[in-house]
């Protein structure tokens, strides 16, 4: 039984897809860790529309990034295994039951993959935009930027949407 569970997961959503997700929650710890002694006590925590800090907050706040991070990095994986080893991967698709009853198994698979490797690319996404958001309060905080590039932000926020 374990070792069918661990044929399907490696088949749906092999382990080795789990290094850039990593390695992003890595940097994410590295750099607040790193730069968290030599931060003013003061850093920017909220950005305008234009880039611009507008919120201020002790520099603990910065400890929110790898705090979010980690959430979302453990919410989303469990997720995805729990489809790819799931016996019954329809509880976890959200279609119309009219929809779901005559899907045969193949298709029921199809969506299974799907599901799965969209949630690692959404989990990748966000992981990514988190380490873009730290380096520039990091790089704000030192006063070596205003704040976030505009294109940067589009371009995460349009592929998580």
């Amino acid at each position: 039984m374990a070792v069918t569970m661990l044929q399907k997961l490696n088949r749906i959503y092999p382990l080795q897809y789990e290094i850039l997700p990593l390695s992003l929650l890595a940097a994410i710890f590295y750099l607040t860790v790193v730069n968290y002694p030599s931060l003013p006590d003061s850093i920017p925590t909220h950005f305008n529309f234009r880039g611009l800090p507008d919120g201020w907050g002790s520099k603990t706040e910065i400890f929110i990034y790898p705090g979010i991070s980690l959430l979302v990095y453990i919410l989303i994986t469990v997720i995805s295994l729990a489809t790819a080893v799931s016996s019954n991967p329809l509880r976890f698709i959200n279609l119309p039951v009219k929809i779901k009853q005559p899907l045969n198994s193949a298709q029921v698979e199809e969506l299974r993959l799907t599901m799965v490797r969209c949630l690692f690319a959404l989990k990748t996404l966000i992981l990514g935009l988190d380490t873009y958001l730290l380096y520039v309060t990091l790089e704000a905080g030192f006063n070596r930027t205003n704040g976030p590039a505009a294109q940067w932000l589009i371009a995460f926020l349009a592929g998580i949407i």
